[in-house]
């Protein structure tokens, strides 16, 4: 968004404190022509004037019929050969994965999971790329060890849920909420897109082609998260089947963006894996491995 401020925002006598005189509202939306839309937050003191980025707006009016990968391929596929699918062990495979950008630097990224499931009655690891590594405190070596990454899992209830750490202090987990999954046990093939934005510094997760607005659970669909620094995910082990009993369901895909996709780009992703395509083969780029 293009920001534009009130000089009264300068003023002496200002106070941050003053919470119901200094906070956003009364908005108002101007339409001043095709992709020139401006938000318009006021009170007693300031005005705010804030442009819609044209290019946002553009692929907010194609949302609906998008059904195309994003035009930026995956830093990282890993994909399920048609050959493994009729296979009824579990298997884990490990691959090299990408290391994640630092939110903290303004980086983020993105990871799609791919699957077909039936039924889900226990917990379920489906990938982790958590690693154990030395810690280096006040930037000299040291004798701690600290696990940072990543890890998947769909809960007992049904729910996918990402965990994130560096290892130290800061972590964050989120999870699908069960507006958006109630209807994904039906043996057919969906995806789940985590989307990490280390600008506003939010997470939020689209489910197929619906971004999760936290249903009766949550307030709202996304969610703070720290400005985490390294956090590793270089090495990933990822399950090919659900194991644990009860649990009927098998991963296809697994893949990184090294950015935080759009929403729209998510959905256009979920409908288009949905009718047989692969993020990964998308403009070439990706490293591809089979699962």
């Amino acid at each position: 968004l293009f920001h534009y401020e009130s000089i009264l925002d300068q003023r002496p006598n200002w106070n941050p404190d003053w919470a119901i005189v200094d906070g956003a509202g009364y908005i108002d939306w101007v339409e001043l022509g095709e992709n020139d839309v401006w938000y318009v937050a006021s009170n007693k003191y300031v005005v705010r004037l804030h442009q819609i980025d044209p290019k946002m707006l553009a692929v907010l009016r194609g949302q609906s019929s998008v059904s195309s990968a994003p035009v930026s391929p995956p830093v990282f596929s890993v994909v399920r050969s048609a050959s493994a699918r009729d296979a009824s062990r579990h298997t884990l495979t490990r691959h090299r994965g990408p290391v994640l950008p630092e939110l903290r630097s303004g980086g983020g990224f993105t990871l799609v999971v791919s699957f077909k499931a039936e039924e889900v009655r226990g917990a379920e690891l489906l990938m982790s790329a958590l690693s154990t590594v030395t810690a280096v405190i006040d930037e000299e070596p040291s004798d701690e060890t600290i696990t940072k990454g990543y890890s998947i899992t769909v809960t007992a209830e049904g729910e996918f849920k990402l965990n994130v750490t560096d290892g130290f202090d800061l972590s964050f987990e989120w999870s699908t909420d069960s507006k958006c999954t109630q209807n994904i046990w039906d043996g057919r093939v969906h995806t789940v897109s985590f989307i990490v934005d280390g600008g506003p510094l939010v997470v939020s997760v689209v489910v197929d082609d619906a971004l999760c607005d936290g249903g009766d659970q949550l307030p709202e669909g996304w969610a703070y998260v720290p400005a985490l620094g390294e956090i590793g995910g270089a090495e990933i082990e990822i399950a090919d089947r659900f194991k644990e009993p009860g649990n009927k369901g098998e991963l296809l895909a697994f893949n990184v963006y090294d950015k935080a996709l759009f929403t729209t780009e998510a959905i256009g992703l979920g409908r288009h894996i949905a009718k047989g395509g692969i993020a990964g083969k998308q403009g070439g780029g990706a490293r591809h491995e089979d699962l």
